[in-house]
């Protein structure tokens, strides 16, 4: 059954799980096997990466409008414009070590997406707006875990990962369309 616009709960099947808010009801409308999907890549994510948590691992995931990611975008980063996908880590240091380590659960942090801007970036790149949506949430997972591109090197490696995990899915390479 699909989630209506408010705050649900999504089990993967580990020991991490996905607290997924649709703040946007059109997201179901635009793709709707959301809450699969983004369940499934979380999972792939995680396996791709040979992480394997000691404990509890939740992430929040927050599907919004243009309107509130540029808010977002404007409080926390000091660009007052939309953008497609913002991460906010929850842990300092290396995400990857605590996973590891036994404890209680532990959130990783929040991965919030703007349905606005995906709809654009997509149709720009003449993609599928679920393709689209799937390559910026894995992209904010890996900032959850550490990864960054700020130098050549870190985005080369964070561009493969997410190629590899885009491609388990059965979606194309991101940055063969590039525009």
């Amino acid at each position: 059954m699909p989630a209506e616009a408010g705050s649900e709960g999504v089990e993967s099947d580990s020991s991490v799980s996905l607290e997924l808010q649709i703040e946007d009801p059109d997201w179901l409308r635009r793709i709707p096997d959301l809450e699969v999907l983004s369940r499934q890549l979380l999972a792939i994510t995680f396996e791709e990466l040979g992480l394997f948590p000691s404990r509890a691992v939740e992430v929040s995931l927050r599907l919004v409008d243009d309107e509130e990611i540029r808010r977002l975008n404007r409080s926390y980063r000091s660009r007052d414009r939309a953008t497609d996908v913002l991460s906010f880590p929850a842990l300092e240091g290396d995400a990857v070590d605590r996973l590891r380590e036994p404890g209680p659960p532990l959130l990783l942090g929040d991965v919030v997406v703007a349905l606005g801007t995906v709809l654009r970036d997509a149709a720009a790149r003449a993609e599928e707006p679920r393709n689209r949506f799937a390559h910026v949430f894995v992209h904010g997972l890996l900032h959850l875990l550490g990864y960054d591109h700020h130098e050549p090197q870190e985005a080369e490696r964070m561009e493969a990962l997410e190629r590899r995990i885009l491609r388990r899915k059965g979606m194309p390479d991101p940055y063969a369309l590039r525009v």
